[in-house]
């Protein structure tokens, strides 16, 4: 028993070599390794460690099994991605609500991100309409005091910069839930229903115009925002100058206690003898505004940029009242705290008493 073990173990070991004098010109593949292979070495203290590199790049078979294996690997992904796919799941790397991307690209998985991105919560029939009736009642009351309503939705970072989000992620729609709310209110309504995402995408081969490594859009991307406001507006439109400069951290690097990092910021300059817009707005959202403040206060003689919660805190109606224009902003992942039923927009009709 012990002689025919190590029989069949000497054949293993002699056989391959055998053959391979044979099937070496139709079975050794190319491999395009980038490297050189290791050569027979020298008689040195270093041969033994020498020859098992040797003996690794030159052993039979080896570009035939490196090839299989291949295969194999690209066969059971394509099936991995194909169950995945299957079953609505998602394959990706996160921490703390943030998503890892591709090329060093942070995301944020928190609030509704992900459904707005899958695009998995698209709104029915009677969310819109309950949507409608509100921005509408709003915006005819506002009109009839001779003020200008407009309700603005910056996009979200993943689906301006989609290429960077990690590539097996069931995408149910392309058309997303911010996108079926802004064409159903402007279709049916004269709301002034701003969500310049398309405007950030065509302009984004200009410059970065959201961070790395934050959930927001920079200077940049809120100059492209402001833009949009202003067009819809009928409003002038200054020259921007914007420099590009940098700036270190991010709020999705400190919820996963990352080390600190550098990302892309600009400074911008509004164009000297711009005669500011003589109107007073009244800008009330979320943390995105702060981005747009910059521009706001240099383009409206008057301005008051408050964040929602301080508004419904500190009741800044007579701020309102004497304000021609007043914008309500949310980004894309908190549009429902808007519309939802004791969100921001109810807190209006209820402030005015509209019906």
């Amino acid at each position: 028993m012990k002689k025919a073990v190590i029989i069949i173990f000497i054949i293993s070991l002699v056989f391959p070599t055998i053959t391979w004098i044979f099937t070496k010109p139709t079975l050794d593949y190319p491999l395009n390794e980038n490297r050189e292979l290791a050569q027979f070495p020298e008689l040195d203290v270093n041969f033994l460690e020498n020859l098992d590199e040797y003996v690794a790049d030159n052993c039979p078979y080896r570009s035939l099994n490196i090839k299989i294996n291949s295969k194999i690997s690209l066969f059971l992904s394509d099936i991995y991605i194909k169950i995945l796919k299957k079953f609505n799941l998602d394959e990706y790397e996160s921490k703390n609500n943030v998503l890892f991307g591709q090329n060093d690209w942070l995301f944020y998985l928190g609030d509704c991100s992900m459904d707005d991105y899958r695009g998995s919560n698209l709104p029915t029939d009677y969310e819109l309409e309950k949507m409608l009736h509100k921005a509408t009642i709003i915006n005819n009351y506002f009109q009839s005091q001779g003020k200008e309503f407009v309700i603005f939705i910056p996009p979200n970072k993943e689906n301006v910069y989609s290429e960077f989000m990690p590539k097996n992620i069931f995408i149910k729609s392309q058309r997303k839930r911010v996108d079926v709310i802004r064409d159903y209110i402007t279709q049916n309504s004269s709301v002034k229903f701003i969500h310049p995402k398309e405007y950030i995408i065509s302009n984004k081969s200009n410059e970065q115009l959201y961070y790395k490594y934050d959930t927001h859009w920079n200077q940049a991307g809120a100059w492209y925002g402001t833009e949009v406001l202003l067009n819809n507006l009928n409003l002038p439109v200054p020259k921007v100058t914007l420099t590009s400069t940098e700036k270190y951290g991010g709020d999705l690097l400190a919820m996963i206690a990352g080390e600190n990092k550098l990302d892309v910021e600009y400074n911008y300059s509004i164009e000297d003898g711009y005669n500011k817009v003589d109107k007073k707005i009244f800008f009330v959202g979320d943390s995105f505004r702060m981005a747009m403040r910059g521009y706001i206060n240099g383009i409206f003689d008057s301005s008051s940029i408050l964040h929602r919660d301080e508004m419904v805190k500190n009741n800044y109606v007579n701020e309102l009242n004497s304000s021609d224009i007043i914008v309500v902003e949310a980004v894309e992942r908190y549009t429902d705290n808007l519309f939802r039923d004791g969100g921001f927009l109810d807190y209006i009709i209820n402030t005015y008493n509209i019906s």
